[in-house]
């Protein structure tokens, strides 16, 4: 959510950085041991997502104020491809319509890419290494505006170009 706070925010908010890259009591986006062993965190795929999904110009959003997912979206300048980012941080996976008519999308299609848990608490580990990886896919619409599930625990990209 924070990271949809910066683009929200992207008037004010000129840079940002991680100071915790690795381990640091349990923080780091990549875990590593005296084994030479690796892993990497949920948290590592999501800021890699934002870092090369983002576009470079913040759009406006419309939604209920009171909607339970926290939302951003993005436009990239030189191509004109639009991201959607959604956090559904509820328990149950949460259906909503989504509108594109105001866009002049050239393919009909979606590309997802989605990193969720079944618990808030689910992570990766030296056991799991890859327990919670994201998930990509791409998906035909028939029409600008369409109903999408956004997995309990996620965080989702849509990406539409």
């Amino acid at each position: 959510m924070m990271f949809n706070m910066y683009h929200r925010l992207g008037d004010m908010v000129k840079i940002a950085n991680r100071s915790n890259m690795t381990n640091s009591c349990n923080s780091g986006v990549i875990q590593t041991n005296t084994k030479g062993e690796i892993y990497f965190t949920p948290c590592y795929y999501t800021q890699k997502a934002y870092a090369n999904l983002s576009g470079d110009q913040a759009l406006k959003i419309f939604s209920d104020e009171n909607d339970p997912l926290n939302i951003s979206a993005t436009r990239c300048k030189s191509d004109g491809q639009i991201a959607l980012f959604v956090v559904n941080y509820m328990n149950q996976a949460q259906k909503r319509m989504i509108d594109i008519s105001d866009f002049d999308i050239k393919e009909k299609m979606i590309y997802t890419w989605t990193l969720s848990g079944k618990f808030l608490e689910s992570a990766n580990s030296f056991v799991e290494k890859e327990h919670i990886t994201p998930k990509e896919s791409i998906i035909e619409i028939k029409k600008s505006v369409f109903e999408y599930e956004f997995p309990a625990y996620s965080v989702t990209i849509l990406r539409f170009r």
